[in-house]
């Protein structure tokens, strides 16, 4: 029955935590106090989720280009800024061209990384260039913050009269469908906190290994059993996600460092 699974330290470890997640969320079910908490996870998680599709749909609009018109009339109209951009001929002359545009209005060097990373038009001035990163930024700022709110809001609209007495979670949370949502939003946030854990342990071991230091990564690649992946390893599964979700994080950071 378990010939296709491969169960590690790491796994055991795992199952055991999600269990006792599971009765944790089943004893415990899921009272009013929790209800913050819940809409703040869930809209960090629908913004996160949805927020880049939807900003790069109204990025496409009108609206974006009528935002980085009004941002190109905010503009300084220095030689920085009315200088033809090479930026779509020679990126590293143009990340120079509005360096120093942005750099004559005192944006710090940090920032400068989001703006060359943000730019959509190059077609015309640096001018039109910093704009049209600007109108960028501020749409995903704003939608981010916006799906993040209205999730927030809706879900405590929603849910709230959910725990008047005689209601679908009762007045403690404890009712079937109080229990089973304690359950789900239990084993959702442990999840998040085995991601973070992995992420964690993936870091230590890529560092380690650095600096000559093996110990880490040949216990993960043991207990993993990396080198037969054709059975199910719960705990492989965990660690691939994190390191995937590690290396997006480290890939964008080092995207913006090079263009600071």
């Amino acid at each position: 029955m378990f010939a296709d699974f491969n169960f590690g330290i790491m796994d055991m470890i795992i199952i055991g935590f999600l269990i006792l997640s599971f009765f944790w969320g089943f004893i415990s079910g899921f009272n009013k106090k929790k209800l913050t908490s819940f809409a703040t996870e869930a809209g960090f998680v629908v913004a996160y989720f949805f927020g880049s599709p939807l900003s790069h749909f109204i990025s496409q609009t009108d609206l974006s280009y009528h935002i980085s018109n009004a941002y190109f009339g905010l503009l300084p109209t220095s030689d920085a800024f009315t200088a033809e951009c090479v930026y779509a001929s020679d990126v590293a002359a143009g990340k120079n061209q509005i360096a120093m545009a942005l750099s004559e209005m005192n944006i710090p060097g940090f920032f400068h990384g989001f703006v060359f990373n943000s730019v959509t038009d190059t077609s015309a001035t640096v001018g039109h260039a910093i704009s049209s990163a600007f109108a960028s930024l501020s749409i995903v700022v704003a939608v981010y913050i916006i799906l993040f709110l209205l999730t927030f809001i809706l879900i405590r609209a929603i849910l709230s009269p959910l725990w008047r007495e005689g209601s679908l979670f009762g007045e403690d949370g404890k009712t079937l469908m109080g229990r089973i949502c304690g359950v789900v939003v239990r084993l959702a946030k442990s999840t998040i906190t085995l991601l973070i854990a992995m992420i964690i342990l993936s870091l230590a071991a890529q560092i380690t290994y650095r600096f000559g230091f093996t110990n880490i990564q040949d216990f993960i690649d043991q207990d993993l059993n990396v080198a037969d992946a054709s059975g199910f390893s719960i705990a492989r599964l965990f660690y691939t996600t994190a390191s995937n979700m590690f290396q997006w994080i480290s890939t964008s950071a080092g995207s913006l460092a090079s263009g600071m």
